[in-house]
């Protein structure tokens, strides 16, 4: 039976996170809050423990888990930093929404690194789970709380009906801060290579290194989680033309065949059209929170298919399309 517990990233129980760390340490599992989505989270030195979040989420197992720690001096018991130039610069960043990929040390779960000889490790920006790694005395391997393949989860309301019974404790703590993941990097000299990008924009890497570059790693046995495999997707098909102008044309065409989700400016364009409104456009990072929760609230409503605004420009849009992209079914001018 599933446990619970009513605590946030700000205010938390000391006995919340007392009982939560027990199960953590004898290998069972918790969903917790940090500041991007919901992590679903096990012991990360225990194999046993990191193969029951993968049977939770029906993810693959060659898909690699980001560990979670609370202090630089644990990512140096877990990895190895010393190659790494600008890992000293990069640490200032934590806590905050960046993963890591390092060197891994052989204490870390062969199951949560997928095999792999590199480790994806992050501090998150949200009190109660520093506190529920630091109490539980072990670094805490936690993929974003969702079935896999669907959109990730930011607010509690929605644990319950996707993990219920499947999972030893559920944090109800609200709303996340940021709603889309961390930033994935792996750092190769004075080169940044960004294998997800998340709220942690590219700005951030050109301070600190020389070079940044963008990668999308497809390989057989990926570095970083959430780029083999699709992402984030409804249940009903939802599509992403390649242009506003296709987006609207698509919408006043067929008001009654598709649910548009879009920002409020364009929404005003849509007369008499009942849409999903992401947030303003003047502020991406509302429309980034309000991402999932919007796919999550389309499979709620009538119709069979919806059509998402493409949004341009870099920075934090080009980590929206990122998700976006792999959430919807791309189509060209004319197709729909």
């Amino acid at each position: 039976m599933t446990q619970y517990l009513e605590s946030d990233c700000a205010n938390f129980k000391a006995e919340d996170i007392e009982y939560a760390s027990r199960i953590i340490i004898n290998n069972g599992i918790v969903i917790f809050p940090t500041e991007t989505v919901y992590g679903i989270g096990a012991n990360a030195l225990s194999d046993s423990a990191c193969q029951k979040i993968f049977k939770a989420k029906g993810r693959p197992p060659d898909n690699p888990l980001i560990v979670h720690v609370s202090s630089v001096q644990e990512v140096e018991k877990y990895a190895h930093t010393s190659s790494i130039a600008n890992f000293g610069a990069l640490s200032k960043l934590w806590p905050g929404p960046l993963t890591i990929i390092l060197p891994s040390t052989e204490l870390i779960s062969n199951v949560a690194r997928a095999g792999l000889d590199t480790v994806a490790i992050r501090m998150p920006d949200c009190n109660l789970a520093l506190e529920l790694i630091r109490k539980s005395g072990v670094p805490i391997a936690a993929p974003s709380a969702n079935i896999s393949t669907k959109p990730s989860i930011t607010d509690s309301e929605h644990l319950r009906r996707n993990f219920d019974g499947k999972v030893d404790v559920i944090f109800n703590g609200g709303r996340t801060k940021f709603g889309i993941e961390s930033t994935v990097i792996y750092p190769q000299g004075d080169t940044c290579v960004i294998m997800r990008p998340g709220i942690y924009t590219e700005e951030y890497c050109k301070v600190i290194f020389k070079h940044v570059i963008f990668s999308e790693d497809q390989a057989e046995n990926p570095k970083s989680p959430g780029t083999k495999y699709r992402h984030y997707s409804p249940e009903k098909n939802l599509y992403v033309p390649e242009t506003q102008q296709e987006f609207l044309r698509i919408c006043r065409k067929n008001p009654k065949e598709f649910t548009p989700i879009c920002s409020y400016e364009t929404g005003q364009l849509l007369k008499n059209v009942n849409a999903i409104i992401l947030g303003n456009r003047e502020n991406p990072y509302e429309i980034a929170s309000n991402l999932y929760e919007s796919l999550i609230k389309f499979d709620q409503q009538p119709g069979d298919q919806g059509i998402i605004e493409p949004f341009c420009g870099n920075g934090i849009y080009l980590s929206i399309m990122n998700r976006i992209k792999k959430a919807a079914i791309s189509v060209k001018d004319g197709e729909l």
